[in-house]
């Protein structure tokens, strides 16, 4: 599935959006640094040029397992952007 991880939007408390539009350059320093296979270099280094992604059901469930993590150093309001963000493409492919 074609991700877009640019299109994240993080909000604080009162739903209003924060400034930093580079969180998905901190998704793609996770998953550089923390993927259990090679094969997901390339895609962090697509994330990190702020590019559309293709991803496998797979890679997309080893890199929510990655932000999910409460030791990956991502705040929880932004792990649930991203899950939500995720979902969403997931819910467009059914």
């Amino acid at each position: 599935m074609k991700l877009d991880f640019t299109k994240i939007e993080l909000k604080d408390i009162d739903g209003n959006a924060l400034p930093d539009g580079n969180f998905h350059k901190v998704i793609a320093n996770l998953l550089y640094r923390n993927a259990k296979t090679l094969d997901l270099i390339e895609t962090a280094r697509t994330i990190n040029k702020g590019l559309p992604c293709d991803m496998s059901k797979e890679e997309v469930a080893e890199l929510s397992s990655l932000i999910n993590d409460d030791r990956s150093g991502v705040f929880a309001f932004a792990r649930k952007a991203t899950q939500d963000y995720i979902n969403s493409v997931i819910a467009l492919k059914e």
